[in-house]
């Protein structure tokens, strides 16, 4: 039987850092980005906790992440 499929964040976040950047830096749209706003993006949701990483078992499948703004910002 398959493992459930979980969201869970990392106990430091300096290795959620680096899961992170690592997942992202080489997939769409991400792989455009300059790494000092990627890293700076993720360092940012990581630090306040805005973000979770989808686990199946022991592998790490993907990451979310988001802010928080005003409604008027985020429809712009």
């Amino acid at each position: 039987m398959t493992e459930p499929l979980k969201c869970s964040r990392a106990e430091n976040d300096m290795v959620a850092l680096g899961v992170a950047a690592n997942m992202l830096i080489a997939a769409p749209p991400f792989d455009g980005m300059r790494a000092r706003d990627l890293i700076g993006t993720l360092l940012g949701q990581i630090s306040r906790r805005h973000y979770v990483f989808t686990v199946q078992g022991d592998q790490i499948l993907g990451y979310a992440g988001w802010a928080l703004c005003a409604e008027d910002i985020g429809r712009a």
